[in-house]
């Protein structure tokens, strides 16, 4: 079966979600010693290193892609011509995987709180995953 680019994240991504809550508590039961912004650098490598595949991963943590659309095999891309797309992502995922804008940047360890984290948030996702295209695959949500 082909698989689309990103799916391997984003079946991690439901996974970390549906089976532990966050990644920051996924790590913690696995015992992976990475915290903050190291969790998404070496999420991919901590699974292989444990299950052998994400593949692998997915049969011990079955989860719902649900529709076609939510499917590892679709690639679920965002309408960028629209104004706003981007902080629009930006606060789908904090609320879906993370819980709220602070349980991300403190799942990231990015250090701003309060009103900063709006002014910085986009400069972090740049500089940790190059791009909010990059970040939205990592964490897919469903932007209308």
């Amino acid at each position: 079966m082909e698989k689309k680019p990103g799916w391997d994240a984003k079946a991690i991504a439901l996974i970390a979600r549906e089976h532990y809550g966050t990644y920051a508590k996924m790590f913690e039961e696995h015992d992976w010693p990475e915290t903050g912004s190291g969790l998404m650098r070496s999420v991919q490598t901590r699974v292989v290193e444990k299950y052998g595949s994400v593949e692998n991963f997915l049969r011990k943590h079955p989860v719902d892609f649900g529709s076609a659309e939510n499917s590892p095999h679709h690639s679920n891309q965002a309408s960028h011509g629209k104004p706003g797309w981007d902080a629009k992502a930006i606060s789908l995922i904090a609320k879906e995987y993370f819980g709220s804008f602070t349980g991300m940047f403190e799942a990231h360890g990015w250090e701003e709180r309060g009103t900063y984290m709006m002014t910085s948030v986009q400069r972090h996702v740049a500089e940790d995953y190059e791009s909010i295209a990059n970040f939205l695959n990592q964490y897919p949500v469903d932007i209308k």
